[in-house]
């Protein structure tokens, strides 16, 4: 705590257009430049858990040749999980195998953001067997990258990348665009951070429940 108050000139960027968002820029580049030097801990909390202004998320277009869900769109990156296999080694090893993110980087910034459990109705024109059931246990992870941090395919089942502001991601998810768990990952990530609520979405309890469910299995080894 300072004794006396201290105060910081911005030069407005905006020229007046948007001198809010000017200011929450230049803070936010002295933030970053404050982490990258390590001038203070941040304890893992690198985000803070409500809408952040100016926001974008990478989101990946699968190709147009792969068998499952071809031409839709996705989560930066994502994989299963083999029995000899971690989650936080999946997420690490995925995010260089899809999006060419070293793992230095990954290991270092990859935070755990909870677990989704959810029943969905498979569909034939996503390249499986029509009616059937699918339970599904879905590990979520967030990571807050600079602006100089860009994801890249690095094999053929993404064409590529696009970087999508809140509402290019509700436009998108409501043409159905998106890949069926990708939706609720990206509607997981909406609640959590404040831009889906009890406010602006009369069915906000029930899309909290659904995303989960009890599950008829058992999805941890039993000791």
């Amino acid at each position: 705590m300072h004794e006396k108050p201290r105060t910081v000139d911005v030069l407005d960027s905006s020229d007046g257009k948007d001198t809010s968002a000017a200011c929450d820029k230049a803070l936010a580049k002295v933030v970053a430049a404050c982490q990258e030097k390590d001038l203070f801990n941040l304890k893992g909390e690198e985000y803070e858990e409500f809408a952040i202004v100016g926001v974008q998320c990478p989101v990946r277009l699968f190709s147009p040749t792969i068998s499952t869900f071809p031409n839709k769109l996705d989560s930066t990156v994502a994989g299963g999980i083999s029995a000899q296999n971690t989650p936080f080694e999946m997420i690490i090893r995925e995010a260089h195998e899809e999006a060419s993110l070293p793992e230095v980087l990954t290991r270092r910034d990859v935070r755990s953001a909870g677990v989704l459990t959810y029943i969905t109705l498979l569909e034939q024109r996503q390249g499986e067997v029509e009616g059937l059931v699918k339970p599904d246990m879905v590990h979520v992870y967030d990571m807050e990258v600079s602006e100089y941090v860009i994801p890249k395919p690095h094999d053929d089942e993404v064409k590529e990348f696009y970087l999508m502001t809140p509402d290019e991601i509700k436009t998108a998810l409501l043409r159905k665009e998106f890949k069926t768990n990708s939706a609720a990952v990206m509607i997981d990530f909406f609640i959590r951070h404040g831009i889906i609520t009890a406010e602006n979405e009369r069915d906000y309890p029930e899309m909290s429940m659904r995303l989960h469910r009890i599950l008829p299995f058992a999805s941890a080894p039993r000791l």
